[in-house]
């Protein structure tokens, strides 16, 4: 499922729920590779970053 992200001072910040799937994966390994695409409907334009890190859980921001 899509969740909401910011990125600021080269850090990427990701909001989602604190249970479900993504949790219990993240909580095994934090190693992550997220895409973010942008893109016309008719496909014309096509653009997208895809980005590999390791995540840390921020509990109060």
């Amino acid at each position: 499922a899509p969740f909401r992200y910011v990125y600021k001072n080269d850090i990427m910040y990701l909001h989602f729920a604190n249970y479900g799937r993504k949790m219990k994966l993240l909580e095994k390994d934090n190693r992550v590779c997220i895409e973010i695409e942008n893109y016309r409907p008719d496909m014309s334009e096509y653009n997208f970053v895809l980005l590999r890190g390791s995540i840390d859980i921020v509990k109060d921001a």
